[in-house]
Formats: C-alpha cells, structure tokens, sequence
C-alpha cells in the first residue's frame, strides 16, 4: 500500500512539474510549436537526429525549428503528433497560431485585425 501510494504522490508530482514546464516554455519561446517539442522531446527521451529521421528530414531542420527559425510544413504536423503520441487537432491548431502569429507580428493594428477576423469567422458558421 505504502509503494502504492508512494509512486502516485511520485506520478502526481511528474505531472506538476510537467505543467509547470509547459507554462514555462508556452511563455518563453514565440512559437507554441516550439514549445511543445521541447517540452515532448525529452519527455520520449528522443533526440533531435531521431525525430529528424521519423519526419524524414534534415537535422538541422529540425534544430531550426525547435529554435524558432523556421516551421514545419503543415503535412508533417500530423505525423509529427503520432510520433510524440500528442493530439493532433491541438498541434494542427498550434502550427496555425505559428502561422498567423508570423504574418501579423510586425504590424501595429495586428490586434484590429485579429478580432475583424474572428467576427468574420464567426458569422460564417
């Protein structure tokens, strides 16, 4: 019993430090992309050349992409949320923020344009 209780208070703990570390790197990296393999990564103790492989792409690739310098193109998101067993619909929508997030970052009316859009959205359903 005691081993038992031992090992959740041990699984319950993972899982804070887990959270804890997503809120973390959500906030400190640009891109939720990015946040996510870091914090998955090393969780499936997988190395950069591993997913490299998986996704069939170069090293350096992947290694700009955990650093924020480029992105993954929208048909290896969901290979990419197989290999890190993550959910695809929530990575396909992180990729998405990447995307807008890229195109409006520098513009000073980003917000006023955000909020037209998701009116516009909003009634088309």
């Amino acid at each position: 019993m005691f081993v038992k209780c031992l090992f959740l208070l041990s699984l319950s703990a993972f899982y804070l430090l887990f959270f804890m570390a997503q809120l973390y790197f959500s906030t400190y990296f640009c891109c939720p992309v990015v946040a996510q393999l870091t914090i998955l990564l090393p969780a499936y103790h997988l190395l950069l050349r591993q997913l490299a492989t998986k996704l069939d792409v170069d090293t350096s690739i992947i290694s700009k992409v955990e650093r924020g310098d480029r992105q993954l193109k929208k048909e290896q998101i969901p290979l990419l949320a197989e290999i890190l067993q993550a959910d695809k619909v929530e990575l396909e929508t992180l990729w998405l923020v990447d995307q807008v997030l890229d195109l409006v970052k520098d513009q000073p009316n980003a917000d006023e344009a955000l909020k037209s859009v998701t009116k516009k959205i909003n009634r088309t359903k």
